[in-house]
C-alpha cells in the first residue's frame, strides 16, 4: 500500500509540476533525498560503512531506505541502511535492501549503459519515521565488501538534493557491521559531485499540510483542463 502511495505521489507531483529534483523529467526521482542522472564509472569501497549528513528544512517523514544500484540490474548482496541523529550510535530507523531486483527501483539516467552508470537506487519499505526540521541526521549503509561497485565514480551529472533538506558532510568508518560513520569515523568533506559517499538514500513525504496543498493543486488543474475541453 505504501509503495503505491509513493508512486501515486510521484505521478501527482509530476502532473502539478511542484517539488522534487528539477531534472527528474519522468518524475521517477521525486521524493529521493539525493539524485543524479548518471556517473562515469563506479567504485567498490569495500567493507566500510559510509553515509552523508543532512538537515531537514521542514518536518519530513521517511518511508523507504535505499542503496545505489550501479546499473539498475539488481544488487549482488543485501545492504543494511539506517538513519541516525548525527551524534548518536542508535538508529532512528533502519532496514535491509534485499539482494537482486526485489527492492523498489527509482532513479534516472543510463541504465545498462556500457560506459555510464545511471542514478538508480533500490529501496525497502520501513516504518514511517518523522524527522524534525533544523536537526542534523546521517543516512548510512553497509556496502558488504562483495567486490562489486557500490558507489558512483566521477561526474555525477545533474546532482541535486531534495528541496526539503540541505546536505552536510560525508563519512566512512571501518566496521564489519553497520554503525553511524559520523561517530568516530572519517569526515571526507561536503557531499557533492564527485566527493563523498552517496550510496545510501531515502524517500520522503511532506507533512500532511503540504500533501493537502499538492492534492488541491491537482484537483484545480483537473477542473481547469475539464473546462478547456
Amino acid at each position: 500500500m505504501k509503495t503505491r502511495m509513493v508512486l501515486w505521489l510521484v505521478a501527482l507531483a509530476a502532473v502539478v509540476g511542484t517539488s522534487g529534483p528539477a531534472h527528474a523529467l519522468n518524475g521517477t526521482s521525486m521524493g529521493a533525498g539525493i539524485s543524479f542522472t548518471n556517473t562515469l564509472g563506479a567504485t567498490d569501497y569495500g567493507d566500510n560503512p559510509m553515509g552523508w549528513a543532512f538537515t531537514p528544512l521542514t518536518n519530513i517523514t521517511i518511508t523507504h531506505l535505499g542503496f545505489f544500484d550501479t546499473q539498475a540490474d539488481g544488487l549482488a548482496t543485501s545492504h543494511d541502511v539506517a538513519i541516525y541523529p548525527i551524534s548518536s550510535s542508535t538508529p532512528l530507523v533502519s532496514g535491509t535492501v534485499p539482494a537482486g531486483t526485489a527492492g523498489l527501483l527509482i532513479g534516472d539516467g543510463a541504465a545498462n549503459h556500457p560506459s555510464y552508470y545511471g542514478g538508480y537506487w533500490r529501496y525497502t519499505d520501513v516504518a514511517d519515521t518523522l524527522l524534525l526540521s533544523n536537526t542534523t541526521y546521517v543516512v548510512a549503509a553497509h556496502p558488504e565488501g562483495d567486490g562489486t561497485p557500490t558507489s558512483p565514480g566521477s561526474n555525477w551529472a545533474l546532482f541535486e538534493n531534495h528541496p526539503w533538506i540541505t546536505l552536510g558532510d560525508s563519512y566512512f568508518i571501518s566496521s564489519t557491521t553497520l554503525v553511524n560513520p559520523a561517530v568516530g569515523g572519517v569526515n571526507v568533506g561536503p557531499l557533492g559531485s564527485p566527493n563523498g559517499y552517496p550510496s545510501p538514500n531515502f524517500l520522503i513525504l511532506p507533512e500532511p499540510s503540504s500533501l493537502m496543498l499538492l492534492g488541491v493543486g491537482a484537483i484545480l488543474l483537473w477542473r481547469r483542463r475539464g473546462r478547456a475541453e
